[in-house]
């Protein structure tokens, strides 16, 4: 993986690594393993040219592999921007958009009538293409953003999931993470996302390492909460009164099974499939089998999975919990500093 003088950069991570879950290597080579990594992840940065565009630019990543609730973040930030005025558009790179599962792109547009989102490798090229239209967009979101080296940005925003905590986390191929913990001193903002499903001590334990660590950031806890509930199709249904099949292709899936059973659901069965998989026929005819030796009625799966999931494939109902982000805490603080770095105002 790490032969040659660069390591994987933001957009290259995701296709260095296995989907769901990273290379487990043996004690000595796996330190060595990360070790490099880490080197080759400097050098990276180091060779990389940063372009700024004539527009601000927050960026919204990760220091982990995933699984953070990004794509409801970017969301809630798009939104929340469209609301004051200010044109959002979304640069995303779209993982394995050539190859017919771009789902978290397509999960944005779909939440987001009236936001461009803007899909491609090179984003730089695309903000550009986009400025040059009869209505640019104002403002920028850079999803995924934290190791894309190309762009300046004005904001860096990085979220951590509060079920998995980083700070005794380890960079792959040991652990989880594209970068040492201490790659947060180059974020403005952490948000520790999914601050609902963990004690008050777990939460604090985690907003106090990242406040102690790096005093200037700011911090804000999010958590989420089911914004509808719908069919494969996207038609409102009803909230599944019955027992169901969680079935999920997403960075953390206990973490969706955590929301259902929060949300007062009984999960009878559980499928965990590699993040962004490729949904097929067969994919959806085993997880039914699977719900209905189970005793379940349905199978609740994600918006992200949903994309990639043909009706036509199904025979018992499909329920997708659909979320939105929700800042629990520091939300005017966070604000306030997006508004300075970015020299807007409140519309």
């Amino acid at each position: 993986m790490m032969t040659g003088a660069r390591a994987p950069s933001g957009e290259r991570l995701r296709a260095a690594v296995p989907p769901g879950a990273a290379p487990r290597a043996a004690g000595p080579l796996r330190a060595a393993l990360a070790q490099a990594w880490r080197l080759g992840m400097r050098v990276d940065r180091a060779l990389t040219r940063r372009r700024t565009l004539p527009r601000p630019v927050v960026s919204v990543g990760n220091i982990s592999l995933g699984g953070t609730g990004k794509t409801p973040f970017v969301v809630y930030l798009a939104r929340r921007l469209a609301a004051e005025g200010l044109r959002p558009a979304v640069l995303t790179r779209g993982y394995r958009s050539g190859g017919g599962g771009c789902d978290e792109p397509r999960e944005i547009a779909e939440a987001l009538p009236g936001v461009r989102v803007l899909v491609g490798r090179d984003r730089r090229r695309r903000a550009a293409a986009a400025l040059a239209e009869p209505e640019p967009p104002g403002i920028f979101i850079l999803d995924d953003g934290f190791q894309h080296w190309a762009l300046h940005r004005d904001v860096d925003l990085v979220l951590i999931d509060a079920t998995r905590p980083p700070e005794d986390d380890k960079v792959v191929p040991a652990g989880m993470l594209r970068e040492d913990v201490r790659a947060l001193g180059r974020a403005h903002a952490v948000v520790v996302t999914r601050a609902d499903l963990v004690p008050a001590g777990v939460l604090s334990r985690v907003t106090g390492y990242v406040r102690a660590s790096f005093p200037n950031l700011a911090v804000a806890c999010a958590g989420e909460a089911v914004r509808a509930y719908t069919d494969l199709a996207g038609l409102p249904c009803a909230r599944p009164a019955g027992p169901v099949a969680a079935a999920c292709g997403i960075g953390n899936p206990g973490a969706f099974v955590a929301r259902a059973a929060r949300e007062g659901l009984s999960v009878a069965a559980r499928a965990a499939l590699g993040d962004h998989h490729r949904w097929r026929a067969k994919d959806a005819a085993a997880i039914e089998k699977h719900a209905a030796e189970s005793g379940a009625g349905a199978v609740l799966t994600t918006a992200k999975d949903a994309t990639k999931i043909d009706p036509r494939w199904t025979r018992m109902p499909w329920v997708v919990m659909a979320i939105e982000t929700r800042i629990l805490e520091g939300e005017a603080a966070l604000w306030a500093l997006i508004r300075a770095r970015t020299g807007t105002a409140r519309g």
